[in-house]
C-alpha cells in the first residue's frame, strides 16, 4: 500500500493485477507451484484487510507487508500462457522501475512531523497544561503521538478556530495552532495570529516540490473571563430541574432534551441529584465508543449578540464540541448548514463554564438554529446551567 499511495496512477492496474493473479494462482496454477504456498498468502490478504476494516490502520506501514504478495501475484499472472510473453516482460520491467524510482527518491523534508514535534516540546513552558489545534491539515494525530501534548482537530474554519481558542481560557496555559499553507498565498489564519499575538516556532515544506509549508504557532490563552449568572430565558430547561420518564421505561430524563448514541456504542444520559453544579438535578453523561450527542427538542432564534453558556464539572478526559444547526424557519426538518462553534479537550474535574460567543448577523431573522453537544466521555462528565447571556458593552467594544 505504500507503493500504492505514491504511484495512485498505477494503483488500479497493480491492484486489479494483484487480485486477478490470486484467482488464477489457485485455478491456472502450474503443478510445480505447491498450492499451500498460495493460501498463505491468501490468508495474510484477507488479514490485513479485516485489520483495516475493523481496527483502521491510518498508517501505510501496517500496509507494507502486502508489497510482496502483490509483486508475487502480478508476476505470476503476467506469465500465464494466455497473452505473450512479450507484454509479460514489458509489464514487469515496468512494474519494477516505478519501485526502483520510488526506492532512489528522496524526501528531504520527510522528518518535517518528528521536528515539528520537537519544536513544540522546545517552546512548552514547565508545569503548564498545553493543546495542539489543528487546522485540518491531518497532522494533529502524529504531533500528538510524538510530541506527547493533546490534540484537537478543527477544520470548520478560521471562526471555528478562533472560537476554540478562547474556549481554552482558565483550561490551558498555551497552545500550539498547526495548518498548512500554501508558498505566498495569504492564510485563513492570519488575523487569528494578529489578535492573539502568536509567536511562529517552526514551519517547514512539506516535500521537495516546495509549493506548501507546515506552520507550528505558539499561542498564550488569554486569561478566563468572569462567571456570567445573568442567563435570559432561551433554553427550555436548560437547568435540568424539570425531570420525566423517557417512553413507558421507568427511566429519568431532563423534560424538552434528548440525546443519540452513534452506531452500536453504549452510553447514559441520566439526571443526577448528589454532587449537582447547581440546584437540584444535574445531568450526568457517559459512553464509549462513538460520541454521543446531547440536543433540545426546542429551537432558538439568536436576536442579539450573546454568549452559549454551559457548565460542566469531573470532566477529565472528555471531549466536547458545540455545533450548530441553522433552518429556514420552524417548520423545516432538514438543516440549510451546519457548524461546529468549538472542539475540546476537557483536562479538569473542577467545575469550569464555558462562553461561546454567537452573534446576531450570523443569522437571517427568519432563521431558527438548534445548538448541540457532541460528547465522547468513557468515565462520564456532569454538564447543567446551558443558558444564553447577553454581551456586555464593554464584550461589544472588545469584540470590534
Amino acid at each position: 500500500m505504500i507503493f500504492f499511495k505514491f504511484f495512485p496512477t498505477l494503483f488500479e492496474p497493480i491492484a486489479i493485477l494483484m487480485f486477478l493473479g490470486l484467482a488464477g494462482c489457485f485455478f491456472l496454477r502450474k503443478k510445480n507451484i505447491p498450492v499451500k504456498f498460495f493460501y498463505y498468502w491468501f490468508a495474510l490478504i484477507i488479514i490485513m484487510i479485516i485489520w483495516r476494516v475493523g481496527i483502521q490502520a491510518e498508517s501505510s506501514r501496517y500496509w507494507a507487508i502486502l508489497i510482496i504478495p502483490g509483486i508475487l501475484f502480478c508476476s505470476v499472472f503476467c506469465f500465464f500462457d494466455f497473452w505473450p510473453k512479450r507484454f509479460s516482460i514489458i509489464l514487469v520491467c515496468s512494474i519494477a522501475v516505478a519501485t526502483l524510482g520510488k526506492t532512489i527518491h528522496f524526501n528531504y523534508n520527510s522528518k518535517m512531523i518528528i521536528n515539528a514535534a520537537n519544536a513544540i516540546i522546545a517552546y512548552q513552558i514547565p508545569k503548564q497544561s498545553s493543546i495542539i489545534i489543528e487546522g485540518g491539515n491531518s497532522v494533529g494525530e502524529r504531533l500528538s503521538y510524538y510530541s506527547e501534548v493533546p490534540a484537537i482537530i478543527q477544520d470548520s474554519g478560521s471562526n471555528a478556530v478562533r472560537q476554540t481558542i478562547l474556549s481554552l481560557r482558565g483550561l490551558y496555559d498555551t497552545c500550539f495552532l498547526v495548518f498548512s499553507n500554501t508558498v505566498n498565498q495569504e492564510s485563513l489564519y492570519d488575523p487569528i495570529i494578529k489578535e492573539f499575538n502568536a509567536e511562529l516556532i517552526y514551519e517547514q515544506f512539506h516535500d521537495n516540490r516546495q509549493k506548501r509549508k507546515l506552520f507550528v504557532y505558539k499561542i498564550i490563552v488569554p486569561p478566563p473571563p468572569e462567571q456570567r449568572t445573568d442567563m435570559i430565558p432561551f433554553f427550555v430547561n436548560g437547568d435540568f430541574e424539570e425531570v420525566v420518564f423517557k417512553s413507558n421505561k421507568k427511566i429519568e430524563f431532563p423534560r424538552l432534551w434528548d440525546f443519540v448514541i452513534a452506531g452500536n456504542s453504549t452510553g447514559e444520559c441520566i439526571p443526577i441529584y448528589n454532587d449537582v453544579i447547581s440546584g437540584k438535578t444535574s445531568v450526568k453523561i457517559t459512553n464509549s465508543g462513538l460520541p454521543l450527542t446531547l440536543y433540545p427538542e426546542t429551537r432558538n432564534k439568536v436576536e442579539e449578540d450573546g454568549f452559549i453558556v454551559f457548565c460542566i464539572k469531573q470532566g477529565k478526559g472528555t471531549r466536547l464540541a458545540l455545533r450548530e444547526a441553522v433552518y429556514k424557519n420552524n417548520l423545516e426538518f432538514i438543516s440549510i448548514r451546519e457548524n461546529e462553534l468549538i472542539s475540546i479537550l476537557i483536562n479538569t474535574d473542577d467545575l469550569h463554564q464555558f462562553q461561546i460567543p454567537v452573534y446576531k448577523n450570523n443569522y437571517r431573522p427568519e432563521e431558527v438554529i438548534r445548538f448541540y453537544w457532541i460528547i465522547q466521555s468513557p468515565d462520564g462528565i456532569i454538564i447543567d446551567d446551558i443558558g444564553f447571556c447577553p454581551a456586555l458593552s464593554t464584550e461589544q467594544n472588545a469584540e470590534q
